[in-house]
């Protein structure tokens, strides 16, 4: 049996950035496990395994464990399939893992299948591996948002595997501690800033050639749309009203003044008039990284993108958030609120808007485009 300080689970293209971070500046012996959710994730680890940050690097064949366990991938059977794989889980878990080896230390960001297979299989055999959560945007600050089990999976996880499958008060990596103490100022989990290395140019030419970043793609528009897979996410009626912010945005930022930075899981590009930025795949902070955005304005219906500039990279652009436009309100709204609110607290530019109505919108683009319409 070989013994490995760490192993990193990742589900997305955003968390690689944590992870590359903490296993660059951690200096030690680790594994990464991706599960496949974003576009190209193969060809991606093979350039993070170019770094030589890691002992292993797997892509999970998600597809295969699909195919073997499960016939339904939404609703009541879905679920149902879920709770019948908790008996199987030697068996994913196999599927998972590799052979032979035992970590000290388990990196997850979220409560996303394939690692709470694993935390759960390490669990139910007793193996002393320690859980420790790391940054994956908004969610991760938001209290337990992104770990606690809803209520019939933690009901099934207590029956199974006890009480210490319900546990939430692990350590946290994060970018920003001080804004998780702002929100949770009575949480008692362990709080570890993330060192960000990717003002270092040599971590930023990882970063590009990890993404396929482009650096003749420079950001040329003043104003970026960052999408967000809308009908994955609201109401039909919903998406409307989404679609005619960003119609009204628009008339003040100008279609040539305009990018649309489509989201990585989606190609739906809405008919919005304006340009698509052409680096579909990378994420929108490693195009922070290369071009400064302190003076652009971000608008987006409520995706963490906007405040990663402020948090990772020091940068300070106009930030305009439309869930709280729709006629009936979204529901995640209030914690929204509450992390939007926690970056621009004390701050006296007043960059950050979360507009409450239409009127709002318009009142807030007047005076980040001086009224002009």
């Amino acid at each position: 049996m070989i013994t490995r300080d760490s192993c990193y689970f990742c589900t997305s293209t955003y968390q690689l950035l944590s992870i590359i971070s903490l296993a660059a500046t951690r200096g030690e012996s680790a594994d990464l496990y991706i599960d496949p959710q974003f576009k190209d994730a193969v060809h991606i680890a093979e350039h993070v395994e170019e770094l030589k940050l890691f002992e292993c690097i797997k892509v999970i064949d998600a597809d295969e464990i699909y195919r073997s366990f499960f016939s339904h991938r939404r609703g009541l059977l879905n679920h149902l399939e879920i709770a019948r794989s908790y008996l199987l889980i030697d068996k994913i878990a196999q599927m998972i893992l590799e052979p032979g080896i035992k970590y000290n230390n388990m990196f997850i960001s979220s409560r996303a299948y394939m690692p709470r297979m694993v935390q759960l299989f390490l669990i139910k055999h007793g193996i002393n591996t320690k859980v420790n959560y790391f940054e994956d945007g908004i969610g991760s600050y938001l209290a337990d948002h992104s770990y606690a089990p809803r209520m019939s999976d933690a009901i099934l996880r207590k029956m199974l595997f006890g009480k210490s499958a319900l546990l939430t008060n692990h350590d946290r990596y994060l970018f920003s501690p001080e804004i998780f103490r702002s929100i949770n100022k009575s949480s008692k989990c362990g709080l570890f800033k993330i060192d960000n290395i990717f003002n270092e140019p040599e971590w930023l030419n990882a970063m590009n050639k990890v993404f396929g970043y482009d650096e003749s793609e420079q950001l040329k528009e003043r104003t970026v749309i960052i999408d967000e897979p809308l009908k994955d996410m609201l109401t039909n009626e919903q998406v409307s009203e989404v679609l005619g912010a960003y119609r009204t945005v628009l008339k003040y930022s100008g279609q040539n003044d305009t990018v649309l930075k489509l989201h990585p899981r989606t190609n739906e590009r809405h008919e919005i008039p304006c340009a698509v930025f052409q680096s579909h795949g990378v994420p929108f902070e490693v195009v922070c990284m290369n071009n400064n955005v302190s003076d652009s304005v971000l608008v987006t219906f409520a995706s963490t993108a906007v405040a990663t500039p402020r948090i990772l990279l020091h940068q300070e652009p106009y930030i305009i958030l439309l869930y709280n436009i729709l006629s009936t309100p979204y529901q995640a709204a209030k914690s929204l609120d509450d992390f939007f609110y926690s970056i621009s607290k004390d701050r006296i530019d007043k960059k950050v808007f979360l507009p409450n109505d239409m009127e709002e919108l318009v009142y807030a683009l007047n005076i980040i485009y001086g009224g002009r319409c």
